[in-house]
């Protein structure tokens, strides 16, 4: 039985292989586009150059269109064609959602190399895993190194979208409109907390092999 379990771990190192290999693959052309339209709307569209466009339930008839202000920042708001999409100008936004927006796009390039770096890590972790070495503490430390980056970037996808949220319905608080809000996507939550479970179990079975070796 013992030399069939090398052979479990290498079927199985295989098959996650095959199966984040198509992952990567399916998934290319959407993180293509996502960068693609990332930047376009940096270009075009963003806190950097005090515009925005929000979506929202109702179109705003031509006489409501008009410019007010605040005690943090001015807008104005536009009609986009005869959608319920609308453009937001602002001259200035206060130093708090500055701050918070400087810190999540740090957070983010942050995140992101940790993802990158994680990857690389997840290869060697496969290639240990199909020799039959997984209970050892270099695995647990591996394992550690691909968990936390996607906690990481769960926390950071979901601080990022209520962030937004809550900063465009302050924007579109004045012109008494209901903002469509970006729904936040809590299945990026799974698997890092799976792999954390794993990891749990991992540490105390070689946390019992460790005393059990002492003992003899």
């Amino acid at each position: 039985m013992k030399q069939n379990k090398p052979i479990k771990f290498r079927i199985f190192s295989i098959i996650l292989v095959i199966i984040y290999a198509f992952t990567i693959i399916s998934h290319f052309g959407d993180l293509i586009k996502g960068f693609k339209d990332g930047y376009n709307e940096f270009n075009e569209n963003s806190l950097y150059n005090n515009t925005t466009f929000l979506k929202v339930e109702r179109q705003i008839p031509t006489e409501e269109l008009q410019t007010l202000e605040s005690s943090n920042y001015t807008i104005a708001l536009k009609n986009i064609e005869n959608t319920s999409e609308v453009l937001v100008e602002f001259n200035t936004l206060s130093p708090f959602y500055n701050f918070v927006d400087n810190f999540l796009m740090f957070f983010g390039v942050v995140t992101l190399i940790a993802i990158i770096i994680s990857v690389f890590v997840l290869l060697k972790f496969l290639q240990q895993m199909f020799f039959g070495h997984i209970a050892s503490s270099a695995q647990i430390k591996r394992l550690r190194y691909i968990t936390y980056p996607l906690l990481s970037f769960a926390v950071f996808n979901t601080s990022y979208i209520l962030f937004f949220n809550h900063l465009h319905e302050e924007l579109l608080q004045p012109f008494d409109l209901k903002l469509i809000k970006e729904d936040i996507d809590t299945s990026v939550f799974f698997i890092p907390i799976i792999l954390l479970v794993i990891l749990e179990v991992l540490k105390q079975h070689v946390k019992i092999k460790e005393e059990q070796e002492l003992t003899i």
